[in-house]
């Protein structure tokens, strides 16, 4: 009978406890500081793996930012083969595999093991490139040194090629003009640009397929956006305006210049234009300059006369920026093809 009344006693006091406003206090205070324990604890382990996040996020995107700059320079040194560009892209992705390496440390699990074979990708394109570096100066591209002078000192007809190609109007430029004359402030988009039109007429040089728009300039300062659109061709009075979301759908390979830094197509004042991140440096004391390639072979260039495009810069910047155009035909597969035909043999042999 003893332990029946002490049961008895014990649940009474339980449905007391839990039945009383003041049972009911302490247990939600219970159960709040239990809960408020547990959300903590994962409050603060996911604080800590978005950070870890951030972080590698942080170094992929200047991994990106790099390979962007690798582009323009790849560019460049297939225009110009100068070993000062293949220098530059060897520089970028020394810093892409140490940013590579830093990211991989911070990434766990399936992150961990992408970004350890974007860093083995990476250190693969250095080698090459290093490989490339050295075979380019050891031939040469020039008929003055290098391989390529005693293959071109051989052979008289395939010098005459090299000569008719070099004398050939194969890249034809326009005037270039000061965008401080003749530009204006405009508003666009709740900021204030300044808003330069060029404006040209067609060399009379037949078909084309490639349409360059060229900005730059000599020690210049210039660290921000610019917009390029409504680019028209003209004749007589009547005019067409180039589809510039078409045109560029695939981002416009071959676009270069040592200060275009990022480009995407974009929305702009309402209409489809080129949105460039630029950076001209006038500490570099150096031409510097962004050069967008528009691939228009089903334009028919060669049936207009006259050129304008418009471009905006960002209105507290500087107005010292040059602008122009060029008018350029395929002239690396037209080498490729004069002396694949000539030569098949020697020209596999050179490569």
């Amino acid at each position: 009978m003893g332990k029946k009344a002490q049961k008895l006693n014990n649940v009474k006091f339980k449905k007391g406890l839990s039945g009383s406003i003041k049972g009911k206090i302490i247990l939600m205070g219970g159960i709040a500081i239990a809960a408020s324990c547990v959300l903590g604890y994962v409050g603060m382990d996911s604080l800590n793996k978005n950070s870890s996040n951030n972080e590698i996020l942080t170094d992929i995107n200047r991994i990106n930012l790099y390979q962007y700059e690798n582009k323009s320079f790849d560019t460049s040194y297939l225009y110009f083969l100068e070993d000062q560009y293949l220098g530059n892209i060897t520089d970028n992705l020394a810093k892409m595999e140490q940013l590579a390496d830093t990211a991989q440390s911070r990434g766990s699990g399936d992150t961990k093991e992408y970004i350890s074979s974007m860093a083995d990708t990476i250190s693969s394109c250095k080698k090459n490139y290093e490989e490339i570096r050295a075979i380019s100066s050891e031939r040469d591209f020039t008929g003055e040194a290098g391989q390529y002078a005693e293959f071109l000192s051989q052979d008289e007809d395939i010098g005459n090629t090299f000569t008719q190609i070099q004398d050939d109007r194969s890249w034809v430029d326009t005037s270039w003009k000061n965008m401080s004359n003749g530009g204006r402030t405009v508003t666009a988009g709740n900021s204030r640009y300044f808003k330069y039109t060029y404006r040209s007429g067609i060399p009379d040089i037949g078909k084309r397929e490639n349409f360059l728009i060229r900005i730059g300039g000599n020690n210049i300062e210039y660290n921000g956006k610019m917009y390029v659109n409504n680019i028209r061709f003209y004749k007589g009075g009547s005019s067409k305006e180039a589809d510039i979301a078409k045109i560029g759908k695939d981002g416009l390979p071959g676009s270069y210049g040592d200060a275009l830094k990022k480009m995407q197509i974009t929305q702009f004042d309402g209409k489809d234009s080129i949105l460039v991140q630029s950076r001209f440096t006038r500490a570099n004391q150096s031409w510097e300059e962004v050069s967008l390639k528009l691939p228009m072979s089903d334009f028919n260039m060669q049936d207009y006369d006259r050129i304008s495009y418009d471009v905006y810069i960002e209105a507290s910047n500087s107005r010292e920026l040059t602008a122009a155009s060029a008018f350029v035909i395929n002239i690396i597969l037209m080498v490729l093809w004069s002396l694949l035909i000539q030569k098949p043999v020697l020209i596999a042999d050179m490569l």
